[in-house]
């Protein structure tokens, strides 16, 4: 009963771990591209504030 509940876990921490990789390389994507946008710091700056406020 434990390996399965062990098995379980392996695999909800490894969806995790790919879930969070993906929302970290999505936030880098949209400062590039609000910089590539508008070629501001200032925009850069609100982005990655907004990006981090829910955290």
């Amino acid at each position: 009963m434990e390996e399965k509940s062990f098995k379980k876990y392996i695999i909800l921490w490894l969806s995790q771990s790919v879930s969070g990789l993906g929302s970290s390389m999505t936030g880098f994507a949209l400062v590039l591209w609000a910089y590539g946008q508008s070629h501001s710091a200032m925009s850069v700056s609100l982005m990655s504030f907004c990006n981090y406020v829910p955290y």
